[in-house]
C-alpha cells in the first residue's frame, strides 16, 4: 500500500494545512486547508502463454475475485492473440491498460502514476522484459517506472525444461511426424511460432532479461507426489511421444522425472526456476504444495495471500530480481542446455526435404459426421484401415482448444476405444485421428469427424467474462466466455453458435461480435453486445474511447540520401485505426515524404509499412504525426516522433589510368543531392587536406598528370 494507507483501506485523506503569517503586522495572518485523497494502486492481472484473460475472470474463488472483494481496482492484461509467439512481441502489451487506467482515473479528476502487477506462468517474464524497455521509467511515473509491486506466481524466470524436451523432439522426428505434432499442438490450443525457443532454459529471451529493478514477492508452487490430471494439460501431446517412436513414456510420473531432470516442479515449470534467484524460506517468497501449475489463478488461499501481500509492508518485498544470465552463471542451471537455440533449427524440422513416401490412410467407421449424443455419454470411436493400408496405431483426439477432451493411443486392431464426455460439454465435438503405419510414417493432418453434443437440459441463466468492455484502439478485441447455468444443475460453456448462442451488437460501426463472442472495436461510442440462448438474454456493455494516439519510436530514425522507400516501424498506443501518416519539416507538412502499405497490430501498438522518400526530399529533423479516428500525435518534435533524413556523399567509379612511365592520372565520380554542396579534397597522409574542387551536388572529376611514385587521398566532404 502507498506510504499512509492502512491495510484495510481504499482511501485515505490528508489535510494539508498551510499558514500565512506576513512580515508586515499590520496584516492578519491568514490559514488555508487542503484535502488530497491518497487511493491505492491500481492492480493489472496478467495471464501466461497459451492462455487468456478468463483465467483470472471464470472464476469466483480465485486471485481476481479476492481483489475485488478487497476494494482494489483489477484491470486484465490480454495478450490471448499472441499465445503462440516469441517474448519481444508481447513486450508492448501493457500500454493499452496503462493508457486505460490514466484515462479513467484522470477523467475522475485523479493522477494515475503506477501500478501494482500480479502475473502468472509466462506473463512475469513479460513484465520484466517491459520493466527494462527505456520508456518504462519517465517523467510521466516521476522517473519511478511504472510498476511499483510486482507478484509473478510460477513463472519461468530460468526457462522450462519441458520446452527443452518439446525442442529436442521436433529435431529428432522425420518430417511428417513433426508435421503432425505442431498440427495436434494448435487443434489443443498450444500453437507454436516462438514460444517454445522463448521458455526453453538457455534461449536467448532468458538470457537477455537483465536486472529487473522491482519490489518483488515470488509466488512458487510445486505439486508433488506427482499430481497431474489430463484435464491440466494436454495429454495428446505427450501421448505422441510414445506415439510417435521417438520414446517410451510408460507413465507421466516418469516422463516428468526425466523432463525435469529430478528437479521439483509444478507440472510446467521446476520451483527452482520460479524462485527467480531468491531463496527459499525467506518473507520475500510465498510457497505452496499440492497446487498445479494451471490452477493457480483460480485457488482461493494463492488468491488471499496476493491481497495481504498488496496490503502489507514493503519489507515482504525483495528489491529487484536477479539478472537471468547471472543466476545460470552463479548456479549451473543452463548445464546442458543449449546457448541460444536458433528459431530455425525448430523450423527446419517441420520443413526438411520431402521424401517420396506413402502414407497412411484411415476412415473412421463410427461415430458417423454429424451424429447426436449428450453431455455425459460414452462415445465409442472405431477407426479402420483404408484399403488394407499397413496400420500400426492410430492416435484418436476428442475436442480442441479448452475443449480437449481426451485423447488415446492404440497399438493394436481394431482401432476402437471409448470415451466418457464431460457433462459440462455441449456443442460441436471433433474428433481427430492421426495414423501410424509400419514404416513408421505418421500422417501430417488426421482425418476428422463432427459430432453434436445436445442436452435436454434449458439453459435458465448466462454468465458472461468480462461483463463490460472498454476499448481504446480500433481493432483491438476480446473474446468472452460465455457460461450458462442448466436446468440439470450444471454450469457449461455455451460461446458458440453451435450451443445454440446468438450473439448480436446494437451498433456495429462502434463494435463488432463474431458467432462465437469475439468482440472487435470500431469507432468511438457505445454498443450493447446482447447474448441470447433460448428466452435467456445477457447484456455486455461495451465502451469504445479511442486514444489520441501517442509514438514511442521510429525504426529506423535515420534516413540517408537517396533512400526512396524505407521499411518503417512505429511504436506507441492508440495506434489503431490509422488513416495517414504525415511528416513535418519545422512544422510545416512535407509533402516529399509520404507511407503505403500501412498495417498495425491487434493492440494498437506497432505500425509497419513502406516510408515513400522523394529524390528531391529536403533534409533535416522531420517530426512524424500519426492520425486515426481518436485524433493526431503531438506534432512538436519530441523523443518517439523524430526521424533524421541525412545527406551523403559517395565516391565512385574510381581509377587510374597511366599516361607514361612517370605519370597518371586519376579519375573518380562524387554522388551527392542537387541541392547539396560538396567539397572533394585531396591528401598525402591521411593527416593534411587540401580543397581540389567545389560543386553543387554530384560531378565528375579527373586530375592532372600526377606522379607515379606519389600518394594521394581523397575524400568529401559537405560545404559550410
Amino acid at each position: 500500500m502507498p506510504e499512509g494507507v492502512a491495510a484495510a483501506e481504499t482511501k485515505h485523506t490528508i489535510i494539508l494545512t498551510a499558514d500565512y503569517t506576513p512580515d508586515d503586522s499590520s496584516l492578519q495572518s491568514q490559514s488555508d486547508q487542503f484535502t488530497f485523497d491518497l487511493l491505492r494502486a491500481p492492480v493489472l492481472l496478467v495471464h501466461g502463454t497459451w492462455s487468456s484473460p478468463r483465467t483470472w475472470s471464470d472464476n469466483t474463488t480465485g486471485t481476481r475475485q479476492k481483489l475485488l472483494d478487497a476494494g482494489f481496482n483489477v484491470s486484465m492484461v490480454d495478450w490471448e492473440s499472441l499465445n503462440a509467439t516469441g517474448y519481444y512481441l508481447k513486450r508492448d502489451i501493457f500500454w493499452r491498460n496503462l493508457n486505460d487506467l490514466r484515462r479513467d482515473y484522470n477523467g475522475s479528476l485523479l493522477a494515475f502514476t503506477r501500478a501494482d502487477v500480479v502475473s502468472h506462468s509466462q506473463g512475469g517474464n513479460i513484465v520484466r522484459l517491459f520493466a527494462q524497455d527505456p520508456r518504462f521509467i519517465n517523467s510521466e511515473n516521476f522517473h519511478r517506472g511504472y510498476f511499483r509491486r510486482f507478484i509473478p506466481m510460477a513463472t519461468p524466470h530460468l526457462g522450462t525444461e519441458l520446452a527443452n524436451y518439446v525442442h529436442d523432439i521436433l529435431q529428432v522426428l522425420p518430417q511428417f511426424a513433426a508435421l503432425a505434432l505442431k498440427d495436434i499442438a494448435r487443434r489443443v490450443g498450444y500453437a507454436d511460432e516462438g514460444a517454445v525457443d522463448d521458455l526453453q532454459v538457455g534461449s536467448c529471451a532468458n538470457r537477455s532479461i537483465r536486472e529487473t529493478p522491482l519490489m518483488t514477492h515470488v509466488i512458487a508452487d510445486e505439486c508433488t507426489p506427482f499430481c497431474f490430471t489430463p484435464e491440466s494439460f494436454p495429454t495428446a501431446l505427450f501421448e505422441f511421444v510414445t506415439f510417435s517412436k521417438v520414446a517410451s513414456v510408460a507413465a507421466f510420473e516418469t516422463f516428468y522425472a526425466t523432463v525435469f531432470g529430478g528437479r521439483i516442479n509444478d507440472s510446467i515449470v521446476a520451483v527452482e526456476s520460479q524462485l527467480g534467484g531468491l531463496s527459499l524460506g525467506g518473507t520475500t517468497i510465498s510457497y505452496f504444495s499440492q497446487v498445479i501449475h494451471t490452477d493457480m489463478t483460480s485457488d482461493p488461499t494463492i488468491g488471499e495471500a496476493v491481497v495481504t501481500l498488496l496490503e502489507g509492508p514493503t519489507g515482504l518485498f525483495a528489491p529487484r530480481l536477479e539478472a537471468v544470465q547471472a543466476i545460470y552463471a552463479r548456479t549451473g542451471y543452463d548445464t546442458g542446455y543449449q546457448t541460444c537455440p536458433a528459431r530455425a533449427a525448430v523450423l527446419a524440422a517441420a520443413l526438411r526435404e520431402t521424401q517420396d513416401v506413402q502414407l497412411p490412410s484411415i476412415t473412421i467407421i463410427s461415430p458417423a459426421e454429424g451424429a447426436i449424443t449428450t453431455p455425459g455419454a460414452t462415445l465409442t470411436v472405431s477407426v479402420e484401415p483404408t484399403n488394407g493400408a499397413p496400420i500400426e496405431a492410430v492416435l484418436i483426439l476428442v475436442g480442441a482448444g479448452e475443449g480437449t477432451l481426451g485423447s488415446a493411443v492404440l497399438e493394436h486392431q481394431p482401432f476402437t476405444t471409448n470415451f466418457t464426455l464431460s457433462v459440462k460439454f455441449v456443442g460441436d465435438l471433433p474428433i481427430s485421428v492421426y495414423a501410424r503405419d509400419t514404416n513408421s510414417e505418421i500422417s501430417p493432418q488426421p482425418v476428422t469427424r463432427i459430432l453434436r453434443v445436445n442436452t435436454t437440459a434449458q439453459i435458465v441463466s448466462i454468465r458472461v467474462a468480462p461483463d463490460t468492455l472498454s476499448f481504446t484502439s480500433q481493432g483491438s478485441s476480446t473474446q468472452l466466455g460465455v457460461y450458462g447455468q442448466f436446468s440439470d444443475g450444471v454450469e457449461r460453456n455455451i460461446a458458440t453458435a453451435a450451443a445454440g448462442v446468438v450473439f448480436q451488437s446494437s451498433n456495429p460501426f462502434v463494435a463488432t461480435v463474431s458467432t462465437n463472442g469475439l468482440i472487435i472495436a470500431g469507432t468511438n461510442g457505445d454498443a450493447v453486445i446482447s447474448i441470447s440462448a433460448g428466452n435467456v438474454t445477457k447484456a455486455v456493455d461495451v465502451h469504445v474511447r479511442l486514444g489520441v494516439p501517442h509514438l514511442s519510436s521510429v525504426t529506423p530514425n535515420t534516413l540517408f540520401w537517396p533512400a526512396t522507400q524505407v521499411p518503417i516501424q512505429v511504436t506507441g498506443w492508440d495506434l489503431g485505426g490509422i488513416s495517414s501518416i504525415s511528416f513535418l519539416l519545422q512544422g510545416t507538412n512535407d509533402s516529399s515524404f509520404g507511407s503505403t502499405d500501412l498495417h498495425v497490430n491487434a493492440d494498437g501498438t506497432v505500425v509497419t509499412g513502406l516510408l515513400m522518400v522523394a529524390s528531391d526530399a529536403a533534409f533535416g529533423p522531420m517530426t512524424m504525426v500519426v492520425t486515426t479516428l481518436g485524433g493526431s500525435s503531438a506534432s512538436t518534435p519530441m523523443p518517439g516522433n523524430l526521424f533524421f533524413n541525412n545527406p551523403s556523399i559517395t565516391l565512385s567509379n574510381f581509377n587510374v589510368t597511366v599516361l607514361d612511365s612517370t605519370h597518371t592520372r586519376a579519375r573518380l565520380e562524387l554522388l551527392a543531392p542537387a541541392s547539396i554542396g560538396v567539397i572533394l579534397q585531396v591528401s598525402p597522409d591521411l593527416i593534411n587536406w587540401f580543397p581540389i574542387q567545389t560543386n553543387i551536388g554530384s560531378f565528375q572529376y579527373i586530375e592532372t598528370n600526377s606522379s607515379v611514385s606519389s600518394t594521394r587521398f581523397f575524400r568529401a566532404v559537405t560545404a559550410p
